[in-house]
């Protein structure tokens, strides 16, 4: 499937909508710690090696459904806008 990776949200959105079933690696990075046994503690840095975790997510379709629903009225929108475009052509 082919994503608009220009979008910030591309990735998520693409997650979302058609699942994903891989294993993904995790860089190494720093977690910060700020509670610890249900109390606040001052932050505290700690660093987390990188891994691999087996990520199996079923999708969760919203875009697809939604263009569904709404092709008629997308169609006909379009179909306004030519029509109107051609017309305002001809007639300059």
């Amino acid at each position: 499937m082919t994503v608009d990776a220009a979008s910030p949200a591309a990735a998520y959105a693409a997650f979302q909508e058609y699942g994903f079933h891989a294993t993904e690696s995790v860089r190494a990075h720093l977690r910060t710690i700020t509670q610890a046994f249900g109390r606040s503690i001052s932050p505290v840095s700690v660093p987390v090696h990188a891994y691999d975790r087996r990520v199996d997510y079923d999708g969760h379709p919203f875009l697809a459904p939604t263009l569904a629903d709404h092709t008629d009225s997308m169609r006909a929108a379009l179909a306004d806008a030519i029509g109107t475009a051609v017309t305002n052509q001809l007639s300059s």
